[in-house]
């Protein structure tokens, strides 16, 4: 090895700068960063080729005194904090001291800043070297412009995309920075034309104005809560806008988006029982928390952080988010004229690349013509499907049934058809027998049954750790399992309940994370779903009854996964489909 050696100044800078600067979009990050910590109301972002040429930012902050300007580009100069312990109160976005001095050192830099009081000064730094400070002309706030990005690592440069790419990464952080701070003006210019406008507004406001165009704001709701020592707003949509990844799953800390994986599944617990498998919600989380309960001084770009009272947080959330759903549940009203309070089902797509939904039971004239089209065809391709039934005698009321209907029959091995009061309803017949018997093993008490042959299973040192964690659950879960050695596991005793075969009961055990409910919901679910009648099973009429009764007096209209298990087609709805307006 070379001897040790103290790196000169110019290249230390340049690799600082490297390390916190990478791409254009890092340099609107720390830029817009300031610029909100200034205090500023109205903010302008100016981007050419993608963020390489040119980044201009323009805010009406509390703007910088001469004296500032001297060393605001120097590493490790700030004015947010000045000892260990303001890191306890810490309340900015930045802090470090390392945004400008960076920028400078890797861009041609110009700083034009003015007070409230006294005169402007423009500051003019290139590769990280002072080329001039003078007085200027400027009004209350701060110019800054950096061009030429990378002009002295060019090492750096050459892995940068083409400018469409980085544009669209520096717009995502813009974005990024301006959902949390509703109350201020933001603008972004690509090539000096507007791109997005944000005027100050609610927050729920800015995010449909963030994302304009991709959320029905009809399914988009808030909500907030103050606790000891945090409060949390959220912006979330309803079950019928949900994706399958988590690209509008957002979380924020003190204005600032983090990576924190307790927050992501606190918001899939909330949505658990309305979403199916594999669907994620749109979710935007704004967490304030006591400076003294949160440390952000453990990642470079502070997207991570260590929180004093995560579960709390953690269990506050899930709570938000079920109270938000309460107001959309399916319930039904047992009255004479049995009166639907609530029913949503699954939404259909917008025909465009959005792939926008919309409610069959929401559906109103008013409502945009994209949406009626939508509606129309999709119900017109079903009805086309649906049986003509030339047996009269399947059309009767149950006798012994407090609901009023008439059974139609069952479509395509999976739909059952009821008409009540001028109101056709399709039932899933698997999605209604898998509620109807969730609800029922949950509510029975839980009697463990020994196995006369056990169940012997391999296991790996971190199966046996998670097991272990669960133990407590799976004993009350009546499911008891002994460790043979560091290779193998038992199971003795099931509850009496399980038909789970022994492939399904020893990946159940080995895969289970979270809390005791979640687990147990997990088991109840997967035997529930296992014991219910399927797609392409033929029914019976005195079963499809018992199915439609069990369905009508439900609580809640969706299967254990979130699914509806019916939806509704009134008879003005069918009226105007086929032109009897």
């Amino acid at each position: 090895m070379k001897p040790v050696k103290k790196l000169n100044d110019l290249v230390a800078k340049k690799i600082a700068a490297g390390e916190v600067i990478d791409r254009p979009y890092s340099v609107v990050r720390e830029l817009l960063d300031n610029s909100i910590d200034a205090g500023s109301r109205d903010i302008s972002l100016y981007i050419e080729s993608g963020g390489v040429s040119n980044i201009r930012i323009v805010d009406n902050g509390s703007g910088m005194s001469k004296e500032d300007l001297e060393l605001c580009y120097l590493p490790h100069a700030t004015s947010k904090i000045t000892t260990e312990d303001d890191l306890l109160t810490l309340k900015s976005l930045g802090f470090r001291g390392e945004a400008l001095s960076s920028i400078s050192t890797c861009t041609k830099l110009t700083i034009v800043s003015k007070q409230e009081e006294g005169s402007a000064y423009k500051l003019v730094v290139h590769g990280g070297e002072l080329l001039s400070l003078e007085e200027y002309r400027g009004t209350k706030g701060s110019i800054i412009d950096a061009s030429d990005l990378f002009y002295s690592i060019p090492a750096r440069r050459k892995f940068l995309k083409k400018p469409s790419a980085e544009m669209s990464l520096c717009r995502n952080t813009f974005i990024e920075k301006a959902l949390p701070f509703p109350e201020i003006n933001f603008k972004l210019y690509n090539e000096n034309k507007m791109d997005l406008f944000l005027p100050s507004s609610s927050l729920k406001e800015r995010v449909l104005n963030c994302f304009k165009g991709k959320f029905n704001s009809s399914l988009i709701g808030e909500i907030s809560c103050v606790e000891d020592g945090f409060s949390i707003s959220a912006v979330l949509g309803r079950p019928e806008l949900s994706r399958k990844d988590r690209k509008y799953m957002h979380i924020y800390t003190n204005k600032r988006r983090i990576t924190e994986f307790a927050f992501i599944q606190a918001l899939q617990y909330g949505y658990n029982e309305v979403l199916p498998g594999g669907n994620f919600p749109i979710a935007f989380i704004f967490i304030d928390v006591d400076p003294s309960l949160i440390d952000f001084n453990i990642h470079p770009a502070k997207k991570e952080a260590k929180f004093k009272n995560l579960q709390t947080i953690h269990h506050r959330l899930v709570e938000l988010v079920k109270t938000f759903l309460n107001q959309y549940h399916y319930s039904i009203i047992k009255n004479r004229d049995i009166e639907i309070k609530e029913n949503f089902i699954e939404g259909l797509n917008y025909k465009d690349s959005e792939q926008k939904r919309v409610s069959f039971s929401n559906y109103r004239p008013s409502t945009p013509v994209i949406e009626k089209v939508a509606y129309k065809e999709k119900m017109e391709s079903f009805l086309e499907k649906a049986p003509i039934f030339s047996d009269k005698k399947q059309l009767y009321s149950k006798k012994d049934s407090k609901y009023n209907y008439r059974y139609l029959g069952q479509i395509m091995d999976l739909f059952l058809l009821v008409e009540m009061n001028n109101t056709l309803y399709i039932i899933d017949q698997h999605a209604t027998h898998e509620r109807i018997l969730y609800n029922k093993i949950s509510g029975q008490k839980v009697n463990s049954q020994k196995l006369l042959l056990p169940i012997d299973f391999e296991v790996t040192q971190e199966e046996i750790n998670l097991i272990r964690n669960n133990m407590n659950t799976y004993n009350e879960l009546g499911i008891q399992i002994q460790f043979l050695n560091n290779d193998n596991a038992r199971i003795t005793d099931l509850p009496s309940f399980c038909k789970l075969s022994d492939s399904e009961i020893i990946s159940f055990v080995k895969s289970q994370r979270g809390t005791k409910n979640d687990i147990q919901r997990e088991l109840f679910d997967s035997l529930a779903c296992k014991s219910a009648i399927k797609e392409g099973d033929p029914i019976d009429s005195v079963a499809a009854r018992e199915i439609i009764d069990a369905a009508f007096d439900l609580d809640e209209a969706r299967c254990p996964h979130g699914r509806p298990i019916w939806f509704e087609l009134t008879k003005k709805e069918l009226y105007e489909l086929v032109g009897r307006i």
